[in-house]
């Protein structure tokens, strides 16, 4: 039985003592390719943590991503790649084996939740159109924030700048974000600032204030192989009233997740589970997400690996003690041609 399940029985208010026995989790090796994003939604306030997949030669990492408003050296930071090991290993679907003595009725039950230095923008280049509003240096990154008038010129300043890798496919869905009065935050490493022995880039981490619930996905879809299908995994912390959250503008998949392991059919559980993803995805023809874990972090029956701590999830950006927070893991795959929306994120409560 997996953790969705459990999660299920936890906030229905039916009554059972859980004594479940963990068996093994999917297995780390399956997610190294993937993209993963923490966030943090308290309010109308996130914060967006991005695990960046490249190691060795960093010369050549540039990231472009839209936000809603001008972003400055406060709202932005690196963070430790470990959290994300801490996230997964939490959260990662599980195997676990119960008995019929782990199902019992229990007359009481509580079923209550428990409880640096940047420089200022304004320059216009005139031949291109771009605004740099903001830019500063954090960590390893050289970041700017910018407006654009339109995506030839953008795109052109980016590569005038060392912030290239969108290639001029890209100008319909960036005349799209600018029409909509959309800011382009770009980063790009500052190779004089990466230490010779790393091996990888710290995880870049940026807040910022919108009444909307979104995570833009398709300029990640740009460059990527046109049969290609791309993995991503959310980690999201709410406040604990919220409730769990899902995707509003694509397909739920439905995994049976109850005496779903035979043993004898399968060399791993890992490799089990992600074939019933990636058939999910294939049956409903377009993109879809699951729901791999939702439960707050204040308990979990049975626990895959220690729930991340207060300092972790204030290092994630959110407020509060651990105890107050909620956390939902979606797993989304989908190709260039299934990413038509940017994904809309809602609470359950």
């Amino acid at each position: 039985m997996l953790s969705s399940l459990i999660g299920w029985l936890a906030m229905s208010g039916t009554a059972w003592g859980f004594c479940g026995t963990y068996v093994g989790g999917a297995g780390a090796n399956l997610y190294n390719s993937a993209s993963q994003i923490a966030i943090a939604r308290q309010g109308a306030n996130t914060t967006l943590t991005m695990a960046n997949n490249v190691t060795g030669d960093a010369s050549n990492f540039a990231l472009v991503i839209p936000v809603p408003e001008v972003l400055g050296p406060d709202d932005v930071s690196t963070v430790d790649s470990a959290l994300f090991d801490v996230l997964d290993g939490y959260s990662a679907p599980r195997l676990v084996e119960y008995t019929c003595d782990d199902f019992m009725w229990e007359d009481s039950f509580d079923d209550s939740m428990p409880e640096s230095a940047g420089g200022g923008g304004g320059a216009t280049d005139d031949a291109t159109g771009v605004t740099v509003e903001s830019s500063f240096a954090v960590g390893s990154y050289e970041i700017v924030v910018l407006s654009a008038t339109e995506s030839d010129g953008l795109l052109t300043w980016l590569g005038d700048n060392g912030y290239g890798g969108l290639s001029d496919a890209a100008a319909d869905l960036l005349t799209e974000y600018i029409e909509a009065g959309t800011f382009f935050f770009a980063a790009k490493v500052s190779l004089d600032a990466v230490p010779e022995s790393a091996a990888y880039l710290d995880p870049i981490q940026v807040s910022y204030s919108s009444d909307v619930f979104s995570l833009p996905i398709r300029l990640g879809t740009i460059n990527a192989p046109a049969d290609g299908v791309q993995d991503l995994y959310l980690y999201i912390l709410t406040d604990v009233e919220d409730g769990a959250v899902g995707i509003s503008n694509y397909e739920q998949a439905e995994i049976e997740d109850e005496c779903m392991w035979r043993s004898e059919e399968w060399d791993d559980f890992g490799t089990y589970w992600s074939t019933q993803v990636a058939g999910a995805r294939e049956a409903a023809g377009e993109g879809v997400w699951i729901q791999e874990y939702a439960w707050a972090t204040s308990w979990c029956d049975p626990c895959s690996s220690d729930p991340p701590n207060t300092e972790q999830v204030n290092q994630l950006g959110f407020e509060g003690s651990a105890t107050d927070a909620y956390f939902t893991r979606l797993h989304m795959q989908y190709t260039v041609d299934d990413a038509d929306e940017d994904v809309m994120l809602y609470p359950s409560r």
